[in-house]
């Protein structure tokens, strides 16, 4: 019994990789924020101050998590709000889990046709990202986190080099005169878009019970945090400047067509080098949600994780092939922004905000029934 125990901790520098994946995922594939209405030259400036609504967003999730360490999401919850009102809340964020992993997922098979299989039939391209993710994630929590020491190292080579081999077609003046269009508002509305564009606090909070070192949760946090917020600058100036501040918020996918113009010489096609990151990335990130999704709904159904893993593909596989099957981009029509943050807003904020108001109404009772250390 202890050997199983010890098999399912996760290092804090896994959870720091998994975590930060997760976050530079998200410009490396559709980069909401330069897109968006506050994007100009001054996103890269929107970026660095989106860090600290971050903080303030994530905080009722991570003083829980560290006031609860050794506790997941729903466990704590549950503690807190009692067994009938966490289930409520299980099956909801059971339904934002996998809602995030069939946009995800949606947009997998969006760039894989466009990219490498523009003729093969979306069936076959969900079949092969479903049975590869769901041999990774039938491994257990802690290949998934081991995977994460191979992938990082790969997905930041790749970048750095792409970010090298572009060099000359960079423009900087695009980003000049430095916060002269943007106002105090304008900074600070895209500032709060940026910090809830991102869904890894409950990923972390899910992850937090596995955790080697219990405490590390704010660790964690705060480094991943900030390796993903360098990522995301860079990636920002690095496509701007190349592509310009009005394509890109047109293009469908920046960072992919920032790749193709790059050119040494005769040679091209150095977007390979971006495509093979972001498969194993996207890959990587699709595991993560697969998994913590199975995790939810066996709490849900009082049931072990490995049954869940037919009724979520079946949903799953309905749900982005009827998608497909009515719309060619996913990212920008089927579900809209104001949507997405709608999801985040009630997820990562409300309901923790009641939870943590809650918790200090009880949090005397907690101590003395023993539901909580001191």
């Amino acid at each position: 019994m202890r050997e199983v125990k010890v098999k399912d901790k996760i290092y804090t520098y896994q959870a720091i990789f998994l975590i930060t994946i997760n976050r530079m995922m998200v410009p490396l594939t559709y980069a909401p924020l330069i897109k968006s209405e506050y994007a100009n030259q001054d996103t890269w400036f929107i970026i660095l101050l989106s860090i600290p609504y971050t903080i303030m967003i994530s905080f009722p999730l991570l003083y829980l998590s560290r006031r609860f360490y050794g506790k997941n999401l729903l466990e704590f919850t549950e503690i807190i709000m009692g067994k009938y009102i966490g289930r409520i809340l299980a099956i909801i964020y059971g339904i934002v889990f996998l809602f995030f992993l069939i946009f995800l997922t949606g947009t997998f098979i969006e760039i894989l046709e466009s990219v490498l299989y523009p003729n093969t039939p979306t069936w076959v391209n969900l079949s092969i990202v479903t049975v590869t993710t769901l041999y990774i994630v039938n491994k257990g929590s802690i290949n998934i986190a081991r995977l994460s020491e191979v992938v990082f190292p790969i997905i930041l080579f790749i970048f750095f080099m792409l970010l090298l081999l572009g060099l000359e077609n960079y423009d900087f003046d695009v980003f000049l005169p430095i916060l002269k269009d943007s106002n105090f508002k304008q900074l600070n509305l895209g500032a709060i878009f940026n910090s809830l564009v991102h869904m890894d606090i409950l990923i972390l909070a899910m992850l937090a019970s596995n955790l080697e070192k219990k405490k590390d949760v704010n660790k964690v946090f705060t480094y991943s945090v900030l390796f993903s917020s360098i990522i995301t600058v860079l990636s920002t100036v690095v496509v701007q400047s190349t592509l310009g501040i009005a394509y890109t918020k047109h293009a469908n996918f920046p960072f992919y067509t920032y790749a193709r113009l790059i050119k040494i010489g005769d040679t091209m096609g150095f977007d390979l080098l971006y495509v093979i990151s972001w498969i194993i990335g996207s890959i990587l990130r699709l595991c993560v949600y697969f998994h913590t999704c199975t995790v939810v709904f066996g709490k849900v159904f009082n049931t072990r994780n490995q049954r869940t893993y037919i009724p979520i593909i079946i949903v799953m596989t309905i749900i982005v092939l009827y998608i497909k099957g009515r719309r060619t981009i996913v990212t920008k029509i089927v579900l809209p922004q104001v949507f997405i943050i709608t999801v985040t807003i009630i997820s990562i904020i409300i309901i923790p905000a009641i939870v943590l108001i809650t918790y200090f109404f009880r949090r005397n009772s907690l101590q003395k029934s023993g539901m909580l250390k001191r």
